[in-house]
């Protein structure tokens, strides 16, 4: 059950919002799909960046543009983590990640309990400068439930004597399901609660979900291009937000610069699990230069598709990450479209990746390029 009982977008109701059926998840058998964040469903760039500057609006209602650091939630909401983020003059950004380094030392570990992977990290280089003089920590997230994970997050920051005093925290979602009770129990803890649409969900069932997807199978072959584009920088490790949207910028720029693209062409540029923003912000520079493209990234949440009227996903191909070998990810509605191109824009170090699942994603799409962004 889905009910929307506000809504400060210019989105309608139904077109913002859908509830889908997690596969295999006993703890928690639903999901809510955003279709214009550009994570699970193609999107326009444009809708993802209107999201972003209303959410930033509604952010700067109760928080004054002095020294913010925001922090994105991984895997879904790390682009519009960053996409808030660049908004605010004095900001700093980093996402949490799934990714866990054995060379550095996380600021804080965290659980996600309804999760598919449960625990979450956060990496800062810079922590100590990052902090000092800090007034507000605002939490990113494409949607907020019950607000354990906030919760459980603030709790180890907490556990950092040399937090500054007087330091105040925020969350703030595109979604927002806390019954009044959490609000209320949030307002008490003076933390602040923003979000673009109040949401009440609950399961319509207690069954536990599972399905193997149809898939369309190829039948041609495709042309494939890798390139390697210089002057990443990683948003894992804390930096000012300007700074990633510049680097993301200038990405764009070489990528769209670099490959052959016109007006009557469709392009779907896609992301990589955490590495969103970039694939959102190579998608715009494509619309400004009038050309028709979507965008949408390859996730590690198993969603049960279905070919039914207003279910938003009907189609889920499994592929090979580009992070590590044997993990799965998957990629949803992919297989109706048939791209002129489709740019796959990542930050994976890992070379050792064969193309061929990914490609088997879009079995009418005859070209692919890779882009592997590296320092």
């Amino acid at each position: 059950m889905l009910e929307i009982i506000k809504n400060k977008t210019l989105f309608p109701d139904t077109d913002l919002v859908k509830m889908v059926k997690r596969d295999n998840n006993p703890k928690r058998n639903y999901l809510l799909v955003n279709s214009r964040q550009g994570k699970h469903i193609p999107t326009d760039p444009e809708q993802v960046s209107y999201l972003c500057t209303t959410l930033a609006g509604e952010i700067k209602k109760s928080i004054e543009t002095e020294k913010i650091l925001f922090i994105g939630f991984a895997e879904t909401a790390t682009a519009i983590g960053a996409m808030t983020a660049a908004r605010f003059i004095n900001s700093y950004y980093i996402h949490t990640t799934r990714e866990k380094d054995e060379t550095r030392t996380p600021v804080a570990v965290f659980s996600e309990e309804h999760s598919h992977a449960t625990e979450q990290y956060l990496y800062c280089d810079d922590w100590d400068k990052v902090i000092k003089g800090l007034r507000y920590i605002v939490f990113i997230d494409d949607e907020v439930t019950t607000g354990k994970t906030v919760l459980n997050f603030i709790d180890a920051l907490k556990q950092y004597d040399d937090l500054p005093w007087g330091l105040k925290f925020a969350v703030c979602s595109l979604l927002n399901g806390m019954s009044e009770e959490t609000e209320e129990y949030f307002r008490q803890n003076e933390i602040d609660v923003q979000w673009l649409v109040k949401i009440k969900a609950s399961p319509d069932s207690d069954e536990t979900y599972t399905c193997e997807p149809k898939c369309k199978k190829r039948t041609s072959d495709y042309e494939f291009t890798e390139k390697h584009i210089s002057g990443k920088v990683d948003p894992r490790k804390g930096l000012k937000a300007k700074d990633y949207k510049m680097a993301c910028t200038n990405l764009a720029k070489q990528i769209t610069a670099e490959i052959p693209h016109s007006q009557k062409q469709r392009i779907a540029v896609i992301g990589t699990e955490e590495c969103m923003y970039p694939a959102i912000m190579t998608a715009s520079r494509l619309v400004m230069d009038k050309v028709t493209a979507v965008t949408h990234s390859t996730t590690r949440s198993p969603i049960v598709p279905e070919a039914t009227t207003r279910y938003p996903l009907f189609s889920r191909y499994e592929v090979d990450s580009f992070y590590e070998k044997g993990r799965k990810t998957y990629i949803y509605n992919s297989d109706e479209t048939e791209y002129d191109h489709v740019i796959v824009v990542t930050d994976s170090e890992n070379e050792d990746y064969d193309f061929s699942s990914f490609a088997a994603a879009f079995p009418l799409t005859k070209k692919f390029t890779l882009v592997r962004w590296v320092k």
